[in-house]
């Protein structure tokens, strides 16, 4: 939660700039460019509860996730000033859907361990880590962005998605194993 806080919320800072500081957007104009993220994690919630509920392959789908949601971020550390927006759209559904499946799971496999008693302590818990990593992931990419450039900062980016999957490999392989 903590790695994965880092990641979404470092890279929601950086995308909103993106399209204003090298795009020419307009605030709402961002804003509204960000929208596909949105729709892919709608489609991700449609699809990967699916599939989690019948697999429960926590492990699996959560390494497929980081990927997607790596591959979602790639463009935006290569793009130029004359990538097609639609480019940068379709990347953005890939990665809301790729952030989906890779929250889900972790989310999935922490209650699956723990009494119906816990889960109002474990919840407050999870949303703990997640706001202090996005703190920190959201600081250090901003630092970079500062002493760099886009591109770096969106490296920087992707790695911490990246290192999320030394989290993937620690969960059960299948819910409850």
């Amino acid at each position: 939660m903590f790695i994965f806080g880092g990641s979404l919320f470092g890279a929601m800072l950086l995308l909103p700039l993106y399209y204003q500081q090298l795009r020419g957007a307009s605030p709402l104009e961002a804003g509204l460019l960000l929208a596909p993220q949105g729709v892919g994690a709608i489609i991700g919630t449609l699809f990967v509860g699916r599939i989690l509920d019948r697999t429960g392959a926590t492990r699996i789908i959560m390494l497929i996730g980081l990927t997607l949601a790596v591959a979602g971020t790639v463009p935006f550390a290569i793009a130029g000033p004359s990538t097609p927006i639609m480019l940068l759209a379709l990347a953005l559904v890939v990665r809301g859907v790729g952030l989906t499946a890779s929250l889900l799971p972790s989310i999935t496999a922490t209650y699956a361990t723990l009494p119906k008693t816990e889960y109002a302590a474990a919840t407050t818990g999870t949303r703990i880590l997640q706001q202090i990593g996005g703190s920190l992931g959201t600081a250090v990419l901003a630092v970079i962005l500062q002493r760099g450039s886009f591109p770096a900062a969106f490296w920087t980016a992707i790695g911490i998605t990246a290192a999320a999957s030394a989290g993937a490999v620690a969960l059960p392989g299948r819910r409850g194993k």
